[in-house]
């Protein structure tokens, strides 16, 4: 039986040391993925971490063999930061059906640089998702360009701003366990 959504923790490692992270409390709800092909149970697959682009071969990696487990999956990245030096950013895009891109408490002006480059790569064929925290977007008033989002959202983000919804199951590599 094919479920909707496997969110699948890549990386606990991230840049970012936010005070709200919601990943203190996703550990106690993560099940260790054990086997790589039942992920074929899923319709789509968020690919979330800590920050996925920290190691962007392994997630490489990973797009290339969800589609070569099932082609049709609808594969979505939660990300925040990138290393414009390490990551293909072209290479990720065109592997992935969405994007869902936090600008987090501590944005700086290196940040913003980033986000206007993520911007300019997005198809506004895909699912794309802007989350802005309210300082970021305070300190910032960072240029949207809203035909490339399909939706765009403000959160004064706290420990317990997220949850998981009851139609996804959070697993976690098992590389992300060590």
């Amino acid at each position: 039986m094919i479920k909707d959504t496997a969110r699948l923790v890549m990386t606990l490692k991230c840049n970012r040391g936010c005070t709200y992270c919601p990943n203190g409390f996703y550990k106690k709800l993560m099940t260790k993925l054990e086997n790589f092909d039942d992920l074929d149970k899923y319709n789509n697959i968020c690919i979330t971490g800590g920050e996925p682009l920290l190691d962007c071969s392994t997630l490489l990696a990973l797009l290339d063999d969800l589609r070569l487990l099932r082609g049709n999956f609808k594969i979505y990245l939660y990300a925040s930061d990138y290393d414009p030096v390490t990551v293909s950013l072209p290479g990720v895009m065109q592997r992935i059906n969405g994007l869902t891109w936090t600008l987090h408490e501590n944005t700086s002006f290196d940040d913003m640089q980033k986000f206007n480059h993520v911007q300019a790569l997005l198809s506004s064929a895909n699912d794309n998702r802007l989350v802005l925290h309210t300082k970021a977007m305070l300190q910032w008033a960072p240029r949207i360009n809203y035909l490339k989002w399909n939706r765009v959202t403000v959160l004064q983000m706290t420990e317990h701003t997220c949850s998981l919804p009851p139609n996804e199951d959070l697993l976690i590599m098992p590389e992300a366990c060590k």
